[in-house]
């Protein structure tokens, strides 16, 4: 299977990942060249970057290979030189040196085991055997070709499913989005007032724009509450950003009474739905901006609790004289990453650029993980 940057699936944030033995196998032979090896380190930086690294955690092991010695390193700890030569006897290699207990593999102890190969050019030596060897013993093989890379070759080498090409490693670089389903709850009470509410769609203009808005990158959904919460826009309502943003701009005002609590009760039963464009069963970020002016006339704990549970992570905006205590039984944990205050609606967009630090912190990146519907997350949890 040939995907391109607007097919190729993602996973969830790495640093979800809890536990497994991970062995990167790179391509450094003249094929790649010195340019497109550059886009391979940055993606290696990228990928390990995200992982929680750790004794009990996530081990990595890194291995070079080409028609030469190479050096080979686990993290950023360069070891030995070692003598890989072909594709077959790399894997061969990484079978014999990084699965086993003696250095560092859990395989013994019902970790899940997997071999990333990266490569770029065509293999001068036979994959077959050493790559049925390497898999019969539960490692899953997963095969990124560049170039040249034959696709029948790489299917052979890869467990199954489990093989993907792309044109150049610089589409390592250029698939690298965000994916997310964000869900704005907006306080649209009589507290806030029209001039008020102003701002708060130019806030949500300018968040908006920030973002990586696609149908299958970053969905917005809006909610607005007051007496009775409604869903001005949906994750699914739109495909675009230019979209959403003209709808912005023309959002209404509601007024009524602040009820917070049925806001976030609604958003859980009628927004973070598949129907209505949630995409939680792919194991995308769900998450929930709320924007709050005024204390709520409802209980905003339960509901708070029961949207986190759904496994939606909620930024919570408190605005002027809101009681304190409010929006942080809305948050999620920690509150420093999740909770939000300003002193009043002018100083709302100021926040802006910070509230987009934590978000990204928690979109998925779209570092190649390679695969739809990836089955890493039968031992990484992802």
């Amino acid at each position: 299977m040939t995907y391109s940057s607007e097919t190729i699936s993602l996973i969830a944030d790495c640093r979800e990942i809890t536990s497994a033995d991970i062995v990167l196998l790179v391509d450094s032979s003249d094929s790649v060249g010195d340019t497109n090896f550059a886009e391979i380190r940055r993606f290696l930086h990228t990928f390990v970057d995200r992982l929680e690294i750790g004794g009990d955690k996530v081990r990595v092991g890194l291995a070079q290979f080409s028609h030469a010695p190479y050096q080979e390193f686990l993290l950023d700890a360069y070891r030995d030189k070692a003598n890989l030569l072909k594709i077959g006897n790399a894997i061969e290699y990484a079978r014999k040196n990084f699965f086993n207990t003696s250095a560092g593999s859990r395989i013994s102890q019902g970790f899940k085991q997997h071999l990333l190969v990266m490569t770029a050019g065509k293999s001068d030596d036979n994959v077959l055997r050493p790559a049925r060897v390497i898999k019969n013993e539960a490692v899953k093989v997963i095969v990124v070709g560049f170039g040249q890379t034959e696709m029948d070759v790489m299917e052979d080498i890869a467990s199954p499913k489990q093989s993907y090409k792309l044109e150049t490693p610089n589409t390592l670089q250029k698939v690298r989005m965000t994916i997310a389903d964000i869900v704005f709850i907006v306080d649209g009470s009589r507290n806030v007032g029209p001039e008020n509410f102003h701002i708060i769609r130019t806030f949500l203009q300018n968040t908006i724009a920030a973002l990586d808005v696609a149908m299958d990158k970053v969905r917005i959904a809006i909610v607005q509450y007051s007496d009775v919460p409604r869903a001005d826009v949906y994750l699914n309502t739109f495909s675009d950003k230019k979209e959403i943003l003209d709808y912005v701009k023309t959002l209404s005002y509601g007024r009524g009474k602040s009820n917070t609590g049925a806001a976030l009760k609604f958003a859980k039963e009628q927004v973070f739905t598949k129907v209505r464009g949630s995409r939680q069963d792919q194991h995308v970020e769900q998450i929930a901006v709320v924007i709050t002016e005024a204390k709520s006339a409802d209980d905003v704990s339960s509901p708070a609790a029961e949207l986190r549970r759904l496994g939606v992570k909620i930024f919570a905006l408190g605005i002027k004289d809101i009681n304190a205590n409010e929006p942080q039984e809305i948050a999620s944990y920690p509150s420093k990453k999740f909770l939000f205050n300003v002193e009043s609606f002018p100083k709302l967009n100021a926040l802006s650029s910070e509230l987009m630090r934590s978000l990204c912190g928690n979109i998925k990146d779209a570092f190649v993980t390679l695969l739809k519907n990836i089955t890493l997350h039968q031992g990484l949890q992802c």
